[in-house]
């Protein structure tokens, strides 16, 4: 199954903050939206953390697919490269992961 939504990368922001909605936004245009409740079920911190995971979602799904490959390398040896090269290699998927998940956390 190949993957078929909007490319990142993807931002959020408030744009109607008298109908609590945050945007899920791409290059393109609106990709989706997260609405913080109504009344009682309010909850505008929690809403905004779910528009912050959702607009890194790209980033995470790509840095979910080198740490695979990442350790598909490491369970089956890592070859012809050297331990330098091997290094560098999950160095940067490492980063990437470190870089997504504070995308999504807020920490970028």
């Amino acid at each position: 199954m190949s993957a078929t939504h909007t490319p990142g990368p993807w931002s959020y922001g408030c744009t109607d903050k008298r109908h609590k909605e945050f945007a899920i936004m791409a290059e393109g245009g609106k990709v989706g939206a997260v609405f913080a409740g109504f009344g009682a079920h309010f909850d505008w911190e929690q809403s905004e953390a779910n528009a912050r995971l959702m607009a890194a979602s790209p980033e995470l799904l790509a840095a979910l697919k080198g740490l695979e490959q990442t350790l598909r390398i490491a369970a089956h040896g890592t070859g012809s490269a050297s331990q330098a090269d091997w290094r560098d290699f999950a160095r940067a998927h490492a980063d990437a992961c470190r870089d997504a998940v504070a995308k999504a956390e807020g920490g970028q």
